[in-house]
């Protein structure tokens, strides 16, 4: 049986968030002749590229359809078996060529994300991210010395406490009775719909990828499809627990520096929101409310910079930014 290939320049090109049931059986050529296919994995239910052997002359005539004058390389014709580790070399034996269409992995091996890593082109360093602006404007320099595993040992702790601190700003802002008529009962609704969707959402992913990677994580082929290309090939040229050092900062130190710009976003709204009342016109109470919502906001600004100095500082040394 012949197989049609989409022709792609590398195993990068193929976007496994745009794979769906409908194609998920589609073949895949690149300019070298490599072939890759797409699969479901049922134990993690997710999907996986893995790499298949092919008989000689279905290679010729893949080859030579959808990469005209490519320099055609013969496939080695031993019998050897494939195993998981051969498939990063650029020639892959297939038994009993005449009487096959294609070869995956064996099952064993096919189990698993395949180990192929992007063939590095000599670059050093990734495209870096930009530092987000918010952090640049507000003149946060990266920290003098962090310990990320003293940072995750707290994450979870400082999350609890840094959402009852937000918490305690929004019902010390509606203790206070400033939000009183529609629109600013709305906006005080609007606080907890930004801790709710913004912040409250990136905590509990931060935590899931801090336990995931410090305690069970996958192999490092599985978070290869879920970053930038250019950090692939930047990884390509690190051993192993480095490379899981750089997945720490890149999944845990992103989402942890989403949760503080969108803390100060909430300190900001709340700041532009209440900014019509005169403090001075208040009951003793309800002024005591208000000002103990703008000491926490003053307290937590201070947080946000010391805490994102922090993060700046290791995903600057992982070469994220």
């Amino acid at each position: 049986m012949t197989r049609k290939y989409v022709p792609i320049d590398s195993v990068d090109d193929i976007d496994l968030n745009k794979v769906s049931i409908g194609n998920i059986n589609d073949r895949y050529i690149d300019k070298k002749g490599n072939r890759f296919a797409t699969r479901f994995n049922l134990r993690t239910k997710k999907i996986q590229i893995i790499r298949i052997a092919l008989g000689e002359d279905e290679a010729r005539k893949a080859r030579g359809k959808v990469v005209p004058g490519l320099v055609r390389k013969k496939i080695p014709t031993s019998d050897k078996k494939l195993h998981s580790t051969d498939l990063s070399h650029e020639d892959i034996s297939a038994p009993s060529l005449s009487e096959i269409d294609d070869v995956m992995v064996s099952d064993q091996a096919s189990d698993q994300v395949s180990s192929f890593k992007p063939q590095s082109s000599g670059k050093k360093a990734p495209e870096k991210r930009q530092i987000p602006d918010w952090i640049q404007e507000m003149g946060i320099q990266p920290a003098e010395s962090v310990s990320p595993g003293d940072m995750l040992a707290v994450l979870d702790e400082n999350y609890k406490l840094l959402a009852e601190r937000l918490f305690g700003i929004i019902n010390n802002v509606k203790n206070s009775g400033v939000m009183s008529d529609t629109a600013e009962i709305d906006d005080a609704i609007d606080f907890t719909n930004i801790f709710d969707h913004d912040i409250h959402p990136k905590m509990e992913e931060a935590k899931k990828y801090k336990n995931e990677l410090q305690k069970y994580a996958e192999r490092p082929d599985h978070y290869y499809t879920m970053i930038e290309r250019a950090y692939r090939i930047y990884l390509n040229d690190l051993p192993e627990n480095e490379i899981f050092e750089f997945f720490k900062a890149y999944f845990i130190g992103s989402l942890c520096i989403e949760v503080l710009g969108k803390t100060l976003h909430f300190i900001n709204t709340v700041v532009q929101k209440t900014s019509h009342v005169n403090i001075d016109d208040l009951d003793a109470d309800k002024r005591q409310f208000l000002k103990y919502a703008y000491a926490t906001c003053d307290f937590l600004k201070t947080y946000v910079k010391e805490e994102t100095a922090k993060f700046l500082k290791w995903m600057i040394d992982e070469k994220i930014f």
